[in-house]
């Protein structure tokens, strides 16, 4: 007799529903595994017969034969093994199913001593799986707090292959309760925007970037406080809506990373980060930042300390928001839709544009030009906002009466900046001004005659890009959200025009 049950592989990102077939025959004992499995699959023997054993079962005599169906699919992960104990055993006639276990997607890892080990990528199957029409569910207890985010299913949860033998067999659950307050360590050094003095424009322009998801740089000398204000930018964004915290869900629920699913992610990467561990490696299924970021914050402090053509690498992404990525000859698609947020001085000795008399720039005009290059044209063209950052001049640093926006009341305006925008892209697939395209830009974005006549000026005078013309249109439309106002006025253009200029004071 062969036993069929449910359980799960991944595919790239994707949850992928799958058979376990066991059969056990008379012959030399032998325990086989077909299916293509990977090793992690093939080592599950040891940890499956251990685990029967030490649950005080027996270990069948005989040829025991698994099939991973479909066996055309590449199967990984040690998220099996309860599966197949659990089918061993009732193939075994040790126990008798009750027939609702046939249809239960079961996973789960087995320790030698029959306990359940949680599981990486519950989230992407409990997600697939539901798409499919698969409603039940046994996960590990140690699952219990990311995959409660996903609705509409029935999970149950399980400790030791003991307790689900108990619930095979006679449909016993244990009841428990976990307290998921404490499932992420809350981050007591977080870095608020009323922490931060000074730099009104650059903290203005921090909110409208976290407005409208929009890509941002900060620059200016050393020591003026870019790397703190990019760090309060965390504490002004939004908690992600339920699909969002999904599609977070999906990523880090592959990964070892304890995440707040509702929380935007903050990803800082350093200078010496390489390609695939920004883009990631189909090869070996390694999630990239460019990825772990995405509906959140990729944070490149010292910008410029990056390697030219690591920085190229993102040109590509941030244009996408996705990346594709090579794995045995086929392209896999992975999301990256994130805020750029860069920091960076201006030259190596970090003293250019300082207006300090004792600390100026010491670098040679062709060192500090070569140094600016890294950015290419193309890349400056797909940041929305820059902002320069000087350094707090000391009546700032003991002004009592300096009145600092708070990060309560940023994130009060920045909210419903998102709400106009929820309710305006109600019936399109973007959620943000920045996601708009020409054809968006042209229907939200309508201007006085004024303010045409303002930007047109600017487009003849400046030579923009027509990159750069739809980039100042969404921005205003962004700032116009965060002033509560239906239509962008002369203001918002100027607003916008004076954060598109970079080091030379000329509009990108």
């Amino acid at each position: 007799m062969v036993i069929v049950l449910k359980s799960a592989t991944f595919n790239y990102i994707k949850g992928q529903i799958i058979d376990i077939e066991i059969s056990i025959t008379k012959g030399i004992p032998s325990f086989t595994i077909v299916g293509l499995p990977n090793i992690e699959i093939k080592e599950s023997r040891e940890r499956v017969r251990s685990a029967i054993l030490n649950s005080g079962f027996k270990f069948p005599l005989g040829r025991i034969t698994v099939n991973l169906a479909p066996a055309n699919l590449k199967k990984e992960g040690s998220l099996l093994d309860l599966c197949i104990a659990i089918g061993i055993l009732i193939a075994s006639k040790q126990i008798k199913a009750t027939e609702n276990i046939f249809n239960t997607v079961i996973l789960g890892e087995l320790s030698l001593d029959g306990y359940i080990k949680n599981i990486n990528g519950a989230v992407p199957i409990l997600l697939d799986g539901k798409k499919k029409g698969y409603e039940n569910y046994v996960l590990p207890k140690e699952n219990f707090c990311e995959s409660k985010f996903v609705q509409d299913i029935n999970i149950d949860y399980f400790e030791s292959l003991k307790d689900f033998v108990e619930y095979v067999q006679y449909g016993t659950k244990n009841k428990f309760n976990m307290d998921c307050d404490n499932y992420v360590e809350e981050n007591v050094n977080q870095i608020n925007f009323e922490d931060v003095l000074g730099h009104v424009s650059s903290k203005r322009a921090l909110q409208i970037a976290a407005a409208g998801f929009h890509n941002i740089i900060l620059y200016g000398p050393v020591g003026s406080g870019k790397t703190m204000l990019a760090k309060s930018f965390k504490s002004i964004l939004p908690e992600l809506d339920y699909q969002e915290s999904l599609e977070k869900g999906r990523v880090y629920s592959l990964t070892s990373f304890k995440e707040n699913f509702k929380t935007p992610v903050f990803r800082e990467v350093h200078h010496t980060t390489s390609k695939s561990s920004l883009l990631g490696n189909g090869r070996d299924n390694k999630i990239g930042e460019v990825t772990l970021s995405n509906n959140g914050v990729l944070f490149l402090d010292e910008m410029l300390e990056f390697k030219r053509e690591t920085l190229e690498i993102l040109r590509k992404v941030l244009e996408d928001r996705k990346v594709l990525l090579n794995k045995n000859k086929e392209f896999v698609e992975y999301p990256a839709n994130f805020i750029l947020l860069g920091a960076t001085n201006l030259c190596p000795c970090g003293n250019y544009l300082n207006n300090s008399a004792i600390k100026q720039c010491v670098c040679e005009t062709t060192k500090r030009e070569k140094y600016i290059n890294k950015i290419s044209k193309s890349l400056l063209d797909r940041i929305d906002i820059f902002t320069y950052t000087p350094v707090i001049d000391y009546i700032d640093v003991n002004n009592k009466k300096d009145v600092r926006i708070t990060t309560k009341q940023a994130l009060k305006k920045i909210n419903s900046a998102r709400e106009i925008q929820k309710d305006r892209f109600k019936k399109f697939k973007i959620r943000y001004n920045s996601q708009m395209n020409n054809d968006l830009v042209n229907r939200f974005c309508e201007l006085n005659s004024s303010s045409k006549q303002i930007l047109e000026t600017i487009y003849r005078k400046e030579n923009i890009s027509t990159r750069s013309y739809f980039k100042i249109l969404k921005i205003a439309r962004t700032i116009a959200d965060l002033d509560n106002q239906d239509r962008i006025t002369d203001d918002h253009i100027m607003e916008v025009v004076n954060y598109r200029k970079f080091i030379n004071k000329q509009v990108i």
